[in-house]
């Protein structure tokens, strides 16, 4: 199972922290891409124009593969801002995140050391508030497990599964069937309206099996679940 974090779709969570006279506003949404990402750095920046700094951060990847990551000091000192912004983000393992921290200088200079606590300091202010709101959510790779159930008893069978805590994903009606045309040998589409099949998330190898054992006795013993992909399922901190 494959686990990393990210913060969930919805409204850019926000923080701001004053160190010696200086604001530092830091703003994390949720980017699928990098050009989702330059794109809220761009928002970011359009909404601050007078601001000297916009300082950025973020991550891109699904944890199971590779991650890509990119930072820019923005005119801070190198490796004062985007570096230390970028390692709290690789430190909590998030993912398809992205920060920016806007800074409005001063008068007062901070030195190396202060700029890194104060960048670092406004993406941890950023993460407490996307706890504190439930915005932080684990994303872990799943397996699908997919049964045809009959169309009268679906609803019963849903109601029971998520009763014992299953986790389904879909409901699918009038699945697609292949049909052998009888005089040529062709084989097409079509959907069955009597046809339903129920698509659950099973994350650990004893959930399948409790899945097979459920599947079982609600169908005394006519239907068995089969395997049908993966996929990274979310769900909140």
């Amino acid at each position: 199972m494959d686990l990393s974090y990210g913060v969930s779709s919805g409204a850019t969570i926000t923080a701001e922290l004053e160190i010696k006279r200086s604001r530092f506003l830091c703003y994390l949404q949720r980017t699928e891409t990098e050009h989702d990402a330059r794109e809220f750095i761009a928002e970011i920046r359009h909404l601050h124009p007078t601001a000297r700094h916009h300082c950025t951060a973020f991550r891109i990847g699904e944890g199971t593969g590779e991650v890509r990551e990119r930072s820019s000091d923005d005119g801070e000192p190198s490796g004062t801002a985007g570096s230390p912004m970028l390692a709290v983000l690789r430190g909590e393992g998030l993912v398809n995140v992205c920060a920016v921290v806007v800074r409005y200088f001063g008068g007062v200079l901070l030195g190396t050391g202060g700029l890194v606590r104060a960048y670092t300091d406004a993406v941890v202010a950023g993460l407490a508030a996307a706890q504190q709101t439930k915005r932080i959510v684990s994303r872990r790779s799943v397996e699908l497990w997919s049964v045809e159930a009959p169309i009268a008893d679906v609803g019963r069978w849903e109601a029971d599964l998520r009763g014992r805590g299953i986790d389904l994903v879909d409901v699918i009606y009038g699945v697609g069937l292949d049909v052998v045309c009888p005089e040529t040998g062709e084989v097409s589409r079509r959907r069955d309206p009597l046809a339903t099949v129920l698509v659950a998330a099973v994350a650990q190898r004893g959930e399948a099996e409790l899945l097979q054992e459920y599947i079982s006795a609600l169908s005394a013993g006519s239907r068995e679940p089969y395997r049908t992909g993966r996929k990274m399922r979310e769900c909140q901190q």
